[in-house]
This record gives structure tokens, C-alpha cells and sequence, in this order.
């Protein structure tokens, strides 16, 4: 993750965001999240997320790096080609079939600043997974985090318009899957988002719609689309003390009558503690509901109740040096039930400049419950653990040419029969900066 930092705008009240120099393509899912259904913890996660890729992308335009400049808009293309080993590629609990993968892929990374606070930025991964042996499975995909920013700056406002979409088909990102041969998803969230900030007093407001596809037709009655509101408001209650409450709300509706349509609210309370430059200690707590509309022509289902709890710590030792770590309760809509409950751990550490290496590793894991009505099994229900880890290691073989290393290995466990896999990944990746 980028470092974040904030300076006082010379303008007046508020700040003039700024971050380090770009980001740059990892191979071999270095991110490894649980992904879901958008639903309220889902709606405050995205906006949280948006919050940090915007305030990452407010830097000082100039130190952008680029190989393609026209007038005031810089490009930074990086081709790259990569080759996976998978032992498991359809997440089997018997029989596992390996392949290999070819990846090619280019990384698009733009901005465009229209004036000294408003910034047009752009950020597209664009590639294509050719299995050599099980050529079904090759398929397009994009970078989790592609997308098209706009930021606007109007007194003591800050806008953010945006556009981002992912593509994948890869099954192990979501934990509830098991057994599959293929599952693939296109999302697509599209909104906005301000801050007003008022000093002592920040609230902010988002708004997004996303809409789902499963390109997998035997999953194709789960294509769906949300309208998501998340609204905070935070008080700085110490210079180094940030405190607020925060609440959410998220409206799916199913094109299909197979699973029902359901609201999310959730409601709760939040601290930023940042004793220094380098350490953020950020705890979360609330309460969520899903109310479900009995459209399924297959069954209904109770509403539920539950708590929510995330505590996020991130430090940077020393330059080189830096960790985070994720945990906490939540509850989210479902991939093959209404809803799951679930414990998690999401550890993750990056270790830059030894030798001119680049390290990160990263571990997620999952207890997790499965609730209500199940659309393929009657009576069905499942707990599971889940348990992704892997590491990235990058050198610089020449100025313009990197070389990357990774391994990730998933590992889900259940008290459900044929429900339980292990999959390792190992590969290796060339990128070139024109």
C-alpha cells in the first residue's frame, strides 16, 4: 500500500494530498481478498478503499513517472509476460488438474491534471491467462483495481467521480467456492464520493451503483446489481485522535428469481489513531441487518442480525520496512447461500531496497458459517476454514527490466463432503518500461 501523508493547503483550510510515486503490477495475486456480493460491509469497504486510492492519487502531478507525455498528460505503460504452474485449477477435492499458464499483460497508468486540484487519473490492467492444456479455462483479465478517477476541489470540498471494474476467473478469491470448474465475475462500481472538510469536523458521503455479471452460465442467476450509501462523520478529538460514527445502506436486486433480493443496514462507530507519521491503529464496531424481500421462487428465508468488529494496524519501521494487519467479524451476502459469517485474519508485510530486492508476503484466513437458505442444496448449511498466503519477490535486472518470483498456496477445509481443496500457484514474471 501507498503511504499516505497530508500537508496544510496553502489555499486555506484543508489539505493538499499527496503520495509517493506510482504504484507498479505484481504478479501472482499479491492482494488475495475475499470478494463478495456488494452489501453494506461490502459498500463501506469500497468506500474506505476509494478513500485511500483517491487520496493516493491527489500526489504532486509532476512526480508522476511516465514513458509517453503529451502537453500536461503523462502515461506509464508497462508491458509484462508471466508463466504460472496451478495444481489445482479447478479447486478439486479429488482428481486436481494442473496446468500451465501463459500471462501476458500491460499495466496503463495515466493522469491528467486540469488544474492545480482537479486531476483526471487513469489505472487499467488488461491480460490474457492462456492454459496450455485446458484451453476452456483461458480468458481475459483485469487488474482489481482498473479504473478511470476524476478529483475535484471546490473549497472546503473534495469530489472524487470514478469508475472501476475487475474481471477475474479465478474461483480461490472467493472462500465460499469449492469444487468448481470455472467461476467467473465481471463487476463494475461506478459513483461518487465527497469530504467536506471542516477541520475539527469531517463528514464525508458516498454513493455507488455496481452491477455484477457471472459469466459462468451455471452461475448466471446470480447476476445482480447494488445501490450502495455510506455516510461518516468523523471529530478530531487529539491532533493525533480521529473519532465518528459511520453508517451504511445496500440494495441489491437479482435479474433472476432464484436468490432473494435483500437490504443491508449497518450503523457504528470508528477511531484513527496516528501517534506518529508512520503508525495508524484503526479499530471498527457495529451492528448489521439483512432484510430479505422473498422474491425467490425457490424458498424463503429469515432476516438476519450481527455484529461487526475490524481492527487495522498498519506501521512502517523503517524505509525499508513495513507491515499491516486485518481482523475482525463480518457478515456479507452470499455466493451459494443468503448470507456468510465470518472470522478473519489478514496479515501482510512489504520489505523494500535489501539488495535491491522487493519482498511482500501477505496471508489472509477464514472461519466462516454459511446462514440461510442455500439454492442447491436443501437444508444445507457449512462451515468452513479458508486459508490464502503467498510472496512476491521483484529485482531490477537492468534499469528499464524487472524480474518477479511469486508463490500462493489456498487451502479450504469444511465439514461439508467433496468441499475441501489445496491449490499452490508458483510463477514467474518479466515486466519492461517502454
Amino acid at each position: 500500500m501507498s503511504d499516505l501523508t497530508h500537508s496544510t493547503n496553502p489555499h486555506g483550510r484543508g489539505r493538499a494530498w499527496t503520495r509517493p510515486v506510482s504504484r507498479h503490477h505484481l504478479a501472482g495475486g499479491l492482494a488475495l481478498i475475499v470478494a463478495s456480493v456488494a452489501s453494506g460491509q461490502e459498500a463501506l469497504r469500497n468506500s474506505l478503499t476509494e478513500q485511500s486510492v483517491v487520496e493516493a492519487q491527489r500526489q504532486q502531478w509532476e512526480n508522476q513517472p511516465y514513458n509517453i507525455k503529451a502537453g500536461d498528460l503523462k502515461m506509464l505503460i508497462v508491458p509484462s509476460i508471466g508463466l504460472d504452474y496451478n495444481d489445482n485449477i479447478y479447486i478439486s477435492s479429488s482428481n486436481p488438474q494442473s496446468d500451465w499458464i501463459l500471462k501476458p499483460f500491460v499495466d496503463f497508468d495515466g493522469v491528467y491534471p486540469l488544474t492545480e486540484h482537479n486531476v483526471l487519473s487513469l489505472s487499467v490492467g488488461v491480460g490474457y491467462d492462456e492454459y496450455l492444456q485446458h484451453d476452456r479455462r483461458s480468458d481475459w483479465r483485469l487488474k482489481s483495481d482498473s479504473g478511470l478517477s476524476f478529483d475535484v476541489q471546490v473549497q472546503d470540498f473534495q469530489f472524487n467521480l470514478h469508475d472501476r471494474f475487475t474481471y477475474s476467473q479465478d474461483p480461490t478469491s472467493y472462500s465460499a467456492l469449492a469444487n468448481i470448474p470455472e467461476y467467473g465475475r465481471f463487476n463494475n462500481t461506478a459513483g461518487i464520493s465527497t469530504i467536506w472538510d471542516l477541520g475539527d469536523v469531517v463528514p464525508s458521503l458516498s454513493y455507488d451503483h455496481q452491477n455484477s455479471i457471472v459469466t459462468t452460465k451455471d452461475f448466471e442467476y446470480e447476476d445482480c446489481s447494488t445501490e450502495m450509501l455510506v455516510g461518516r462523520v468523523g471529530f478530531q478529538i487529539h491532533p493525533k485522535v480521529t473519532t465518528g460514527v459511520e453508517s451504511t445502506a445496500a440494495f441489491t436486486t437479482y435479474d433472476q428469481k432464484i436468490i432473494n433480493d435483500n437490504a443491508n443496514y449497518s450503523v457504528g462507530g470508528y477511531v484513527d489513531w496516528k501517534p506518529g507519521a508512520y503508525f495508524q491503529f484503526s479499530p471498527r464496531v457495529g451492528y448489521s441487518t439483512y432484510v430479505f424481500q422473498h422474491t425467490s421462487r425457490y424458498g424463503e428465508t429469515a432476516d438476519m442480525n450481527s455484529w461487526y468488529a475490524d481492527l487495522k494496524v498498519t506501521h512502517k519501521i523503517t524505509d525499508m520496512f513495513s507491515y499491516s494487519i486485518d481482523a475482525g467479524r463480518e457478515t456479507r451476502l452470499g455466493v451459494q447461500s443468503d448470507v456468510v459469517q465470518s472470522w478473519f485474519l489478514r496479515p501482510s508485510l512489504n520489505w523494500t531496497g535489501f539488495h535491491n530486492f522487493n519482498t511482500t508476503a501477505y496471508l489472509t484466513f477464514e472461519n466462516a458459517t454459511t446462514q440461510g437458505q442455500n439454492y442447491f442444496r436443501s437444508n444445507f448449511s457449512e462451515k468452513y476454514d479458508y486459508l490464502g498466503a503467498g510472496f512476491n519477490l521483484s529485482y531490477p535486472i537492468m534499469k528499464k527490466l524487472s524480474a518477479s518470483l511469486h508463490y500462493r498456496i489456498t487451502v479450504r477445509s469444511s465439514n461439508s463432503a467433496n468441499r475441501d481443496y489445496t491449490q499452490n500457484v508458483v510463477g514467474i514474471q518479466l515486466a519492461y518500461r517502454l
